[in-house]
């Protein structure tokens, strides 16, 4: 058994059963994908996830989310090696911007064990 039949059964046989309210999966580092060979099957499970539900749901509501994080554009994920399967287009993708130094004040008080002047250090990690 793969690695996508494990987790899709996993989502759709405990998740599922388990969570009575609307469930959002991050998956951070998607980009290691690409050097494991997993990243095609991975694309058509998810892509097999969400047509499974769209046809499931009503009033296009959707019982989970997925949030792919990574320095790759979704549509570049795609590889030619099922070069029959539909491109990775289900997605949007949202460029996060740096902080700027005012954004990020707020969380310099988590600084201040780490150091006398937190608004410095703040400024250096920016």
């Amino acid at each position: 058994m793969g690695y996508s039949t494990i987790f899709r059964r996993f989502i759709e046989r405990v998740l599922l059963k388990e969570v009575n309210q609307k469930i959002i999966i991050f998956i951070d580092e998607l980009d290691w994908l690409i050097d494991t060979g997993f990243i095609e099957e991975f694309l058509m499970l998810l892509r097999g996830l969400y047509e499974s539900q769209k046809y499931k749901s009503r009033n296009n509501t959707y019982s989970y989310n997925f949030v792919l994080s990574g320095i790759s554009n979704p549509s570049e994920l795609h590889l030619i090696e099922y070069p029959h399967t539909s491109p990775f287009n289900i997605g949007r993708r949202i460029k996060l911007e740096e902080f700027t130094y005012e954004e990020a004040l707020p969380l310099a008080g988590g600084l201040v064990k780490k150091t006398d002047n937190p608004q410095k250090l703040l400024r250096k990690i920016l």
